[in-house]
């Protein structure tokens, strides 16, 4: 009640001299500067103007007009200082850039893949058994693989990094956090070095923050960082980092000789393919979700994800809803036939020669590159060239290579971890490929998708022993849907709901290894040229 005392009576005495003159002074008697309709004076006591704290839905919530404009909120969704124009909400973080290109502009989201930000990207954590999971995780079995995040280590850090085509040049890095569940203690940046360090709470305190949260439903951090690129304009990166009580891979059970199997452990794969949302991690949730459209042609990316040409990054080319504008070469009617076979000069002026990349001053930078020949890669020439794009190492000591397009913590699987999930070589059509799977239990739903059809089509494995005779009754732990795949002539997708092709990092002449299924065959030791777009499916590194 005496607060409220006071405060009326501050109000009224507020009121008072700006009725008898409308510039006041609070804090001393010092009358405010001419510029100054209202001046707080804190001789006395050192501090600061505590603006409304909102977050990003309360602020979007409130009704503004023109009016309004001017109105300042402190937005602790973005941690950023906000102000209404009178027709949108503007970031201070984005404004508070330097003036580029374009010094009015906001920063433009970098969707092209030129930059991105690097880093760890899911935690789990349980420190306990299996069983210690919620459902379905605890109905794994007990010697699945999976690993506490956050024993001994809080902090890690992430770091705004260019393509490994050129070394681009950013500058007047900043960033923001977003931490809606409070997981974080604090975190730090070095604007310098384009890096920002979280500092997580406890383990005890993370574990009830995150409490049931699963793969589908997993807390969420975002990172965003804002920087001039290397032409002076304003954009910026987005990174989720994901916490979750679950294991952050799916494992199934591997082989290691197929021509003599014997279970000889786990292998751990990212639990969904790249460019489709990790929200959809669980077999269960990508069984359930309908694509849209649901054709054999489809480019929804929820659970499908991306198609790369083998050996590239992620530079845009790969993106499964891409229109003929990044498609090399196009007839900009709208046909994609009829066209002149011009893929990439094997030269220094077009290729990265330490990566085997397109540099970004060729037209071609990007796009999807069409080829006419079969077996062909999509860098010109009849000879294997840049063989290591994706694995620096061998076939049986993978190395991660810098082109890699997975994720940190995880690299292109090779032919021989195919093959080593499913027992044995290729299965062709005619014999019953699934029920022979030598390791683990391997089923399909593949059908092609009527309009209405419920659900992804896809492979789902369930680990059991050799040839099933240890049924653990899990359920399934990975699934691959069937995607379909870039068309390297046409460039159109096809076969999505019937056929799961997925490249691997392993390479013969001019052509690359794939698992590549359908309806009666399970092929991991197939091969296609690298001209064509195929899923990637990252494993563990």
């Amino acid at each position: 009640m005496k607060q409220k005392m006071i405060f009326l009576a501050l109000t009224l005495w507020m009121l008072s001299a700006a009725s008898a003159n409308a510039q006041v002074t609070i804090g001393s008697n010092a009358n405010p500067p001419a510029y100054s309709l209202l001046e707080l004076d804190t001789e006395n006591v050192k501090g600061g103007l505590h603006l409304p704290r909102l977050t990003t839905a309360e602020r979007n919530a409130m009704s503004l007009n023109t009016d309004a404009a001017g109105l300042l909120i402190f937005n602790t969704s973005t941690n950023c200082l906000d102000i209404w124009t009178g027709t949108t909400w503007k970031s201070q973080c984005e404004s508070s850039l330097p003036g580029g290109t374009n010094p009015s502009a906001p920063a433009t989201l970098e969707e092209n893949g030129r930059y991105a930000l690097y880093g760890k990207i899911l935690f789990d954590i349980n420190d306990g058994d299996v069983s210690d999971y919620p459902a379905p995780y605890s109905t794994y079995p007990s010697d699945y693989p999976h690993t506490c995040d956050l024993s001994s280590e809080l902090n890690y850090s992430y770091t705004l990094k260019s393509l490994p085509v050129n070394a681009y040049t950013f500058s007047a890095v900043q960033f923001t956090v977003n931490d809606p569940t409070k997981l974080l203690a604090s975190y730090t940046t070095n604007s310098t070095a384009g890096m920002v360090t979280l500092t997580f709470k406890s383990l005890t305190e993370v574990q009830a923050l995150v409490g049931d949260a699963g793969r589908t439903n997993a807390k969420k951090i975002t990172i965003t960082a804002f920087f001039l690129d290397n032409r002076g304009s304003k954009k910026k990166v987005e990174l989720a980092v994901r916490v979750q009580n679950a294991p952050v891979g799916c494992s199934v059970r591997k082989v290691d000789d197929p021509a003599n199997p014997t279970v000889s452990g786990w292998l751990t794969f990212m639990c969904y393919n790249l460019g489709a949302d990790p929200d959809y991690g669980d077999p269960a949730a990508q069984k359930a979700y309908v694509p849209s459209p649901n054709t054999n042609s489809s480019t929804d990316r929820t659970v499908y994800g991306d198609l790369f040409q083998w050996g590239r990054v992620a530079d845009g080319h790969q993106r499964r809803d891409l229109t003929l504008e990044n498609v090399w070469p196009a007839d900009h009617s709208g046909s994609v036939s009829g066209f002149t076979n011009d893929p990439v000069p094997n030269n220094a002026a077009n290729i990265n020669t330490a990566t085997g990349q397109v540099l970004e001053t060729d037209m071609r930078f990007g796009k999807f590159i069409r080829r006419t020949s079969n077996n062909y890669d999509w860098i010109a020439g009849t000879t294997a060239v840049y063989n290591n794009r994706w694995n620096a190492g061998t076939e049986i000591s993978p190395v991660k290579a810098t082109a890699d397009p997975c994720p940190e913590g995880w690299r292109v699987p090779t032919r021989t971890e195919w093959t080593s999930i499913y027992g044995a070589t290729n299965c062709e059509s005619g014999a019953n490929c699934y029920t022979n799977a030598k390791v683990n239990q391997w089923t399909h739903n593949f059908a092609t998708p009527p309009a209405g059809d419920a659900g992804t089509h896809g492979i789902s494995l369930t680990p059991s022993d050799l040839e099933g005779t240890i049924d653990y009754s899990s359920p399934a732990t990975f699934f691959l849907p069937a995607e379909g795949n870039r068309n390297r002539d046409t460039a159109t997708i096809s076969n999505s709901g019937t056929d799961p092709i997925y490249w691997s990092s392993t390479t013969i002449d001019v052509i690359s290894f794939i698992l590549s299924c359908n309806s009666t065959s399970v092929r991991p030791g197939n091969a296609h040229g690298r001209s064509r777009g195929h899923s990637v499916r990252c494993i563990s590194e």
